[in-house]
């Protein structure tokens, strides 16, 4: 009986820190997102920013665009470019537009991985310019790189 009532209360205080965790992880993720700012450059369609954070090294820009000219707008991109605190060009993003018909209106999301963002700039573009498209803006410095390499190299030999 007495192994019993030890069983059940560590398993109750089990669940407890469970749910703390998961509420402290919550907590934390949900507020290490900042608002960046950013300008929208689009001519004959309305772009609206719906949402746009990041942390440290991610982050994403929601919006929506409605051509609001009277031709359509065909194979064309919306160009999210993103910038850091002093306006340096970290990378671009793009968001394929097939077809967006007069007065049409479609949702885009943008998710980036990139550090220290603070800005972003919205335009449209006819071409995608593939050495500014980075799909991965988040890259390994040179001396981290030995780091990652021996710390995997470790993990290998324990565990394999």
């Amino acid at each position: 009986m007495k192994t019993m009532k030890l069983f059940i209360s560590l398993l109750i205080v089990f669940v407890l820190f469970y749910f703390f965790v998961d509420f402290i992880c919550f907590i934390a993720l949900k507020t290490s997102y900042g608002v960046i700012t950013g300008k929208v450059e689009v001519e004959d369609a309305v772009v609206e920013i719906e949402k746009a954070e990041a942390t440290a090294v991610n982050g994403k820009v929601i919006g929506k665009i409605r051509n609001e000219s009277e031709n359509e707008i065909v194979n064309q991109y919306i160009r999210v470019t993103l910038l850091s605190e002093q306006g340096e060009n970290l990378g671009s993003k793009y968001v394929k537009l097939d077809k967006l018909s007069s007065m049409e209106e479609k949702a885009f999301e943008v998710d980036f991985r990139a550090k220290n963002v603070k800005h972003y700039l919205v335009s449209l573009s006819e071409t995608m310019d593939e050495s500014k498209e980075t799909m991965e803006l988040l890259k390994l410095d040179s001396e981290n790189q030995v780091a990652y390499l021996l710390s995997a190299l470790i993990l290998m030999y324990f565990f394999l």
